[in-house]
Formats: C-alpha cells, sequence, structure tokens
C-alpha cells in the first residue's frame, strides 16, 4: 500500500512538473529598433578614421525551453556613416548579422524577466549606394554577440515589450585597415509568445 501511494505521489508529482514546463515553454517572436554606435576607431592615430552614430532594426526567432532558458535566431541591422580620416566619409555603411544566441533568464515576478545571452554568427559588411572605385571592398566575418536586457509583459497577454543592449565584436578586414571592432546596439521593440 505504501508502494502504491509513493508511485501515485511520484506520478502526480511529475505530471505537474510537465505541465508546469509546457506552461513555461513557447515560441518567441520579436521586432526591435534603436541605436548603433562604435567602441572603437578603424585605426590607432591621429587623424582618426571612426563611424557617426547610427540606427539599427532588427528581429527574433526562437524557443523558450523553461523559464530560465531561451535559444534564439537572430538578425540585426544597422547603419552608420563614415567619419574622419576615410574615403567613405559620410557615406553610409551597413552592417548585416545573422546568428544564433543562448538567452539565460530569471524571471523577478510574471511581467517582469531580465535576462543575459551570448551567441555567435556572421556578419556582412557594405558600403550604402552603388559599386564606385572609392567603396571600400565589401567584407564578411565571423561575430560574437553579448549582451542583457529586460522583458516587460504585459498583465494577461502573451505580448511583451523589450529594452535591451548588446555588444557585437568582429575583425574590419577592408583596407586599408585591420583592427577588431566592439559595436553596441541598444533597442527597445516588442515580443509575442506563442505557448505549445
Amino acid at each position: 500500500m505504501i508502494r502504491v501511494r509513493a508511485v501515485l505521489a511520484v506520478t502526480g508529482l511529475a505530471l505537474g512538473a510537465t505541465s508546469l514546463t509546457a506552461q513555461e515553454r513557447g515560441v518567441i517572436f520579436r521586432i526591435q529598433g534603436g541605436g548603433y554606435s562604435h567602441t572603437t576607431n578603424l585605426n590607432t592615430s591621429t587623424p582618426y578614421a571612426h563611424f557617426k552614430l547610427g540606427f539599427s532594426l532588427g528581429s527574433g526567432l526562437g524557443v523558450q525551453l523553461n523559464k530560465y532558458l531561451a535559444v534564439q535566431g537572430d538578425f540585426a541591422f544597422g547603419r552608420t556613416k563614415g567619419l574622419g580620416d576615410v574615403d567613405f566619409i559620410g557615406d553610409g555603411v551597413n552592417r548585416y548579422y545573422l546568428g544564433g544566441r543562448l538567452d539565460l533568464r530569471y524571471p523577478l515576478s510574471q511581467s517582469f524577466v531580465p535576462y543575459v545571452f551570448g551567441g555567435a554568427g556572421k556578419l556582412w559588411v557594405d558600403q550604402q549606394g552603388v559599386e564606385l572605385e572609392e567603396n571600400f571592398q565589401h567584407f564578411n566575418r565571423f561575430a560574437g554577440v553579448f549582451g542583457a536586457g529586460l522583458s516587460f509583459r504585459f498583465p494577461n497577454s502573451k505580448l511583451s515589450l523589450l529594452a535591451e543592449g548588446r555588444a557585437l565584436t568582429y575583425k574590419w578586414v577592408a583596407e586599408p585597415f585591420n583592427r577588431n571592432q566592439l559595436d553596441l546596439i541598444y533597442n527597445v521593440g516588442l515580443g509575442y509568445r506563442f505557448g505549445f
């Protein structure tokens, strides 16, 4: 009799945990926009070659595995203008990032969820406009990404307000510059979660 009760208790706990986990899982979709800036110049001596503050747009699609973990695909677009000692001064420089990331979440309540994340992907860099002789050679590189954010879920809703900051690290290899870069992206946006 004791064994039967123990089996029933363990089965009940397992079913409860499965049900709870199912409520925490879901597909996450997000869109966001904001600013794009740089922490390093393309060269190390004056006159400096650098970039003006720009803008960014992004989106993501992923799976929330449980209340602490999510895996997401990540797309980001950023545009800045060349400044200083560069042939492309005043021209727009585009960056397209496509990669994946792991989010570590720590819910403070049903609504507030701070998180940190890290991942990697591919970055494409090109100059806006037609191909001209003075344009730098377009390139693509491996890039790492890391950052943190805060999600506020509206009560009784699947919609969330997001605020996020991230760093994108890669190597600029278009001549005449060859230097590691650390770009900053700061966004606000909306997220929507489909439970399953």
